[in-house]
This record gives structure tokens, sequence and C-alpha cells, in this order.
């Protein structure tokens, strides 16, 4: 469990960084709900596929 925890952690900070690509002008609450929803994402597939790495 640790290794997804460290994976968790890598994919927060890249669907972070990754946030100055949305489109101009987006609401706030509205960029952090997309952020919220790609990370679940990201992690259900990661769960899901465990013999998957994320790089």
């Amino acid at each position: 469990m640790e290794a997804m925890t460290k994976t968790y952690a890598q994919v927060v900070m890249d669907v972070n960084r990754s946030s100055s690509r949305f489109p101009p002008g987006i609401d706030d609450h509205v960029r952090m709900s997309m952020k919220d929803k790609l990370v679940d994402l990201i992690m259900r597939v990661m769960l899901k596929h465990q013999q998957l790495k994320y790089y």
C-alpha cells in the first residue's frame, strides 16, 4: 500500500502541474473539480491494474 501512497502523491503533483494547461478563464471551482476527477480517474486505473507503474 505504501507504493500506492507514493503513486497518489505523484499523481496529485502531476495533475496540479498540468492544470496550467486547462482552458484560460475557467472558474476556480470548475478547475478544482476537474483536477479532483482526474486524480480519481488515474488512481482508479492504477488500483485496478496494479501491474502498471506510474512514472
